[in-house]
């Protein structure tokens, strides 16, 4: 999971997108069933509670997955 917010200077939102994107084929041939996403909040550089919950719970069905 790629988490990023829309304002962040040190981490453009828009080369957050091109790793996703660049990292679907390879998600893809190995086939977890947990899924690759991304999540782009409303915000500079930083981790929001909101965010960090999302982040937990794809972790938990990664792990079980």
């Amino acid at each position: 999971m790629l988490v990023a917010g829309d304002r962040d200077w040190g981490f453009p939102v828009e080369g957050v997108r091109a790793v996703y994107e660049r990292a679907l084929p390879f998600h893809r041939a190995s086939g977890p069933a947990y899924g690759l996403q991304i999540l782009v909040f409303d915000g500079e550089h930083s981790f929001p509670e909101e965010a960090r919950q999302q982040m937990y719970e794809f972790v938990d069905r990664a792990l079980k997955g």
